[in-house]
């Protein structure tokens, strides 16, 4: 499967689609018994922020943009370009959802 990246101005048409992916998630991993709670915000003109949180601090807030293409959510953050499938189970998204490697992230 060939996944392109969308111009920024297309991500309000591709997201006013999904409002069911607007607002702010949260995951949380344990490492080495501590906390990781990663925050990410998706908003509708396709903007978003990430920021992580643990038991010592706070991580500047990120910002970046988000698009989704089939079912495949597309992050991207200083150049970086993360793109998995995803899912919504229950109340829950599921990204990415890829066998052993899925999380799954609460609406806050």
């Amino acid at each position: 499967m060939v996944v392109a990246w969308l111009p920024f101005q297309a991500h309000s048409q591709v997201s006013s689609l999904l409002p069911e992916l607007f607002g702010h998630w949260r995951t949380t991993v344990i490492i080495g018994g501590s906390p990781l709670d990663t925050n990410l915000v998706l908003k509708p003109d396709g903007s978003a922020t990430r920021w992580t949180v643990t038991a010592r601090g706070r991580d500047a807030p990120e910002s970046g943009s988000w698009s989704v293409v089939g079912n495949t959510l597309v992050l991207n953050f200083g150049g970086q370009v993360q793109q998995s499938p995803y899912t919504l189970y229950k109340t829950q998204l599921v990204f990415p959802n890829i066998s052993n490697r899925r999380r799954f992230w609460d609406r806050v």
